[in-house]
């Protein structure tokens, strides 16, 4: 076995002989939309940009919205554990455990993960967009026009968008 280039797992099914994975440093970056900038959509950029993947978040409304209910982590309250949400540079934003609020307004959850991401190179943000059709979806990619009308080509779509 080469160190350099570990076995990687079959898909299913089989990938036939003829069509050999390539080697992980030559495998492209997979190209996600992800309709939605809330807290999913924020949420699983942040995921996907740390594997390479380039994501172009698009979401109607022109700005991230300023509203929204209260998250609670019950999970805290009821198990009488601590916690804390970090930035992506390691300092908390935040401890709570039950005996303090563990809710944390929709809107600044949000903001959160959209300051984690707004700058990554591989993370692109449309407001104010839609996605208006999906033009074709086969084996290999999904071709989506957007409410601008232009029309893009990913390999994987994913409706976060409430």
């Amino acid at each position: 076995m080469d160190p350099l280039y570990p076995p990687k797992p079959q898909p299913f099914p089989p990938t036939p002989s003829h069509s050999l994975p390539l080697p992980p440093t030559f495998t492209p970056a997979i190209r996600v939309p992800i309709s939605g900038a809330a807290i999913a959509g924020t949420t699983l950029a942040w995921f996907l940009a740390k594997t390479g993947a380039r994501i172009t978040i698009v979401e109607r409304a022109p700005s991230l919205l300023p509203h929204g209910p209260w998250v609670e982590s019950r999970y805290a309250r009821q198990r009488r554990h601590r916690y804390s949400i970090y930035r992506p540079i390691g300092t908390a934003i935040c401890a709570l455990s039950s005996q303090e609020v563990s809710e944390i307004l929709r809107a600044d959850l949000t903001k959160l993960f959209y300051e984690a991401t707004k700058d990554l190179p591989n993370v692109n943000y449309l407001f104010g967009a839609t996605i208006k059709e999906v033009v074709s979806n086969d084996d290999d990619t999904v071709k989506v026009e957007l409410s601008n009308g232009a029309v893009q080509e990913f390999d994987l779509l994913v409706a976060a968008d409430g």
